[in-house]
């Protein structure tokens, strides 16, 4: 009897420890304002969770000069909690995947105001020309 029990206790703890939410669930749809410290302009960006806690989006980027220097830019995020690793594929328009910035940032919501508004800061290093930051205000649906 006392096997059993303790059997039972053991598969109890493991279905626990698995059940666990995902910090970024599958379906949900993010809509974000970023800004970078490399011109400082300020870029929109739409994601989706393609499953838990893995984010692909892309943004645009224009230059000074309007829509000449027009940037598309691709971002995949996986999140561990509030942490993310980020890889991004900068420029995809003219650049191809030539051009890659990895990163890692943090991911908070702002309870206090809504449970959908968050703020996010990354720091990442570009491949070609070195380490910049990044933040971002925006929201979950």
């Amino acid at each position: 009897m006392k096997k059993l029990l303790t059997y039972f206790a053991l598969a109890s703890l493991a279905f626990t420890l698995s059940a666990q939410d995902s910090s970024q669930p599958a379906g949900s749809k993010y809509l974000t304002l970023n800004v970078s410290s490399v011109g400082g302009a300020i870029s929109p960006t739409i994601g989706y969770a393609l499953i838990d806690n893995l984010v692909f989006s892309g943004n645009l980027n224009g230059g000074v000069d309007g829509f000449k220097s027009l940037a598309f830019d691709l971002n995949t995020r996986y999140y561990i909690n509030d942490l993310f690793l980020q890889v991004i594929t900068l420029d995809v328009i003219n650049e191809g995947i030539n051009n890659l910035s990895i990163g890692v940032g943090n991911f908070l919501f702002l309870d206090a105001i809504s449970d959908k508004l968050y703020i996010e800061s990354s720091l990442n290093y570009d491949l070609n020309s070195g380490i910049y930051t990044s933040v971002g205000i925006g929201a979950r649906f």
